[in-house]
């Protein structure tokens, strides 16, 4: 072979070569290109805030002088925010808002009475609320379209607390859960140079659900001028639910500070869930010795209540429901004030939004 020909083959082979390699070393760089990026498992992932609402528009007609004909009005209504954090750290906000009793507009009162903002902890049997947040004692919840009726009965008005600004701090062992509360006097955003409030709870439930019960107590210190500035609150609630059927009983007993009486209340509430949509309550409360209102106008000592309410639930669709209610009480005022007979009648609706 000439050296001219030997001369042009090896420059063909050379440059064969050296297009191939480059070939090779851009699809290498494509590769890295096209590698996902490493994630830390470490880092958490942010997760977007949880929005929920509720509306309760109801129309109540009451021959109670002291708690005047509501008519139609907001009855409950609320917006929730919350959101979760790494290592079981969560935030709730609770803003309520409805229309005031005796109230001669229209306006709405926001986030007055039984709003909530606390920051939620859970693990492997711990748990834990620090905030402002719903009180864990008495039978029905604050928020109206967590219970059967529409309002509360006497005893969630005069004796069991709304709200705790501090500290809930819960631990569970298997059924029974253990809890302790450090906060401010019940219902009040500041200590105003007083002690705090300490409470604690037990409760307990079998594993299939059917029985439950819990008690707790609260005592904390009275701004009255007394010789004796301890506030004592007793709660103890039972359950039992089978099937359709689901019953509550709660006995509270309140101590106030400056008074020679001892409030108690014993309050009996009973649900049957007939199918899906249909369901019919009953409730009776029975109290004694409570703070209430004159029909006048003041505040008295009632010595004796006594309250039967009874109505209808229907779930028209899964986030709507319709309610009635119809109560019957008697009220036991000091004399010269004339005992009360009073009935009231109420037809409620609230949807989850």
């Amino acid at each position: 072979m000439a050296a001219t020909q030997r001369i042009s083959l090896f420059l063909i082979l050379l440059f064969t070569f050296s297009i191939a390699n480059a070939a090779q070393s851009k699809k290498s760089r494509a590769t890295e290109v096209a590698a996902p990026p490493v994630v830390d498992p470490v880092k958490p992932q942010d997760v977007p805030f949880r929005f929920d609402a509720f509306l309760d528009a109801q129309g109540l007609w009451t021959d109670r002088k002291d708690a005047p004909t509501r008519g139609f009005t907001l009855n409950d209504a609320a917006l929730y925010l919350s959101k979760d954090f790494s290592r079981g750290i969560s935030a709730h906000v609770d803003l309520p808002f409805s229309t005031p009793e005796k109230a001669h507009t229209n306006s709405v009162g926001f986030a007055e009475k039984q709003a909530q903002a606390y920051f939620a902890y859970t693990s492997i049997g711990w748990g834990g609320q620090f905030g402002q947040f719903d009180s864990p004692f008495g039978v029905e919840k604050n928020d109206s379209r967590d219970r059967f009726f529409a309002d509360k009965g006497e005893i969630g008005k005069s004796l069991v607390p709304l709200t705790h600004s501090g500290v809930l701090a819960s631990y569970q062992i298997e059924s029974l859960r253990l809890g302790a509360l450090v906060a401010n006097p019940s219902d009040e955003g500041t200590m105003y140079e007083r002690n705090p409030e300490f409470g604690a709870l037990g409760a307990v439930e079998t594993a299939d659900r059917t029985y439950g019960g819990q008690i707790g107590f609260t005592v904390g210190e009275a701004d009255v001028p007394s010789s004796n500035k301890t506030n004592l609150l007793v709660d103890v609630l039972g359950r039992y639910q089978k099937g359709r059927f689901q019953f509550n009983a709660g006995f509270n007993s309140k101590k106030t500070a400056g008074t020679d009486k001892t409030a108690n209340g014993l309050g009996l509430l009973g649900i049957l869930q007939f199918d899906e949509e249909l369901a019919a309550g009953a409730r009776f409360e029975y109290l004694t010795d409570v703070v209430g209102t004159l029909p006048t106008g003041g505040t008295t000592i009632i010595e004796k209540v006594m309250t039967l309410t009874l109505g209808p639930s229907y779930k028209l669709a899964p986030n709507f429901i319709v309610r009635g209610d119809f109560t019957l009480g008697n009220y036991d005022y000091p004399s010269p004030t004339e005992d009360r007979t009073t009935v009231s009648l109420g037809l409620s609706m609230v949807a989850s939004l």
